[in-house]
């Protein structure tokens, strides 16, 4: 009996690993509608140019992400922002930089984003409330990340496996992405997406990505914390105070976690 017992848990254990490495899904955007996730973001960027030498910003900040509602299969995305935190290691720190970077941290709690999202994860009419024209320079860095890492959540309308890969290009106005993704693990609870791309915003802000990101398969969001990206380019930074680069391309590398 328990020979019989323990076979029948082998094969049935062997079934569905089988079952779910060869599994074909198609992905669904469905969150809970109300239910906030939390993410902490951390980047870490180097930058130099030749007029300068390299330097670094650290930065970490914790978004809460809730959906609000559904409409023709379209959630609408709220995220709100706190206890942002700045550092420049490579920079002398002063009163006037410390009363500056204080100001910054509390206005972030006025901000929030909403957002369209389709069933596919497809992102639409970002709007930005509470944001003062001032601190748009110095909050540029965060807005990019944030928006491209919403932007590469794409996902085909057609069933995908482990191995299978797809393309998207987004282009408007100001920029244009390539990306190419690859679901690399099922399991079942989670799916693991690797992407890589570039993104032209001119001549001059041209940055190439990889990230990896795993979702939960009952709702398709991002599972918090399991986001990293890897970015690497040129592009003209002035954050009005805070770093200066004499509005000259610099080497930009980033590294961000989510």
């Amino acid at each position: 009996m328990m020979k019989r017992l323990l076979s029948f848990c082998l094969v049935f254990a062997l079934g569905t690993l089988l079952a779910v490495a060869g599994e074909k899904i198609t992905y669904r955007f469905a969150p809970e509608l109300g239910k906030t996730l939390t993410y902490r973001m951390t980047s870490t960027i180097e930058y130099s140019n030749s007029s300068n030498n390299p330097k670094k910003m650290e930065t970490s900040m914790t978004t809460h992400i809730k959906a609000t509602s559904l409409e023709n299969e379209v959630y609408t995305m709220n995220m709100s922002m706190a206890d942002l935190a700045i550092s420049l290691p490579d920079m002398p720190q002063n009163a006037a930089m410390e009363a500056m970077l204080k100001k910054f941290n509390e206005q972030i709690s006025q901000i929030t984003i909403t957002s369209q999202k389709d069933k596919h994860g497809n992102v639409k009419n970002v709007e930005i409330k509470g944001l003062p024209q001032e601190l748009l320079g110095q909050f540029f860095s965060q807005l990019e990340q944030m928006e491209l890492n919403s932007q590469i959540q794409h996902f085909p309308s057609t069933p995908i496996g482990e191995g299978d890969t797809w393309k998207n290009n987004i282009k408007d106005d100001q920029r244009e992405m390539q990306v190419e993704y690859c679901l690399t693990k099922i399991t079942p609870s989670t799916l693991t997406i690797k992407s890589k791309g570039v993104l032209k915003m001119n001549t001059e802000n041209n940055l190439t990505f990889e990230t990896e990101v795993q979702y939960d398969r009952t709702t398709g969001q991002q599972i918090p914390g399991t986001m990293t990206m890897d970015l690497q380019g040129t592009m003209t930074m002035d954050l009005q105070g805070t770093v200066k680069t004499n509005n000259s391309p610099s080497l930009i590398k980033t590294k961000v976690t989510m």
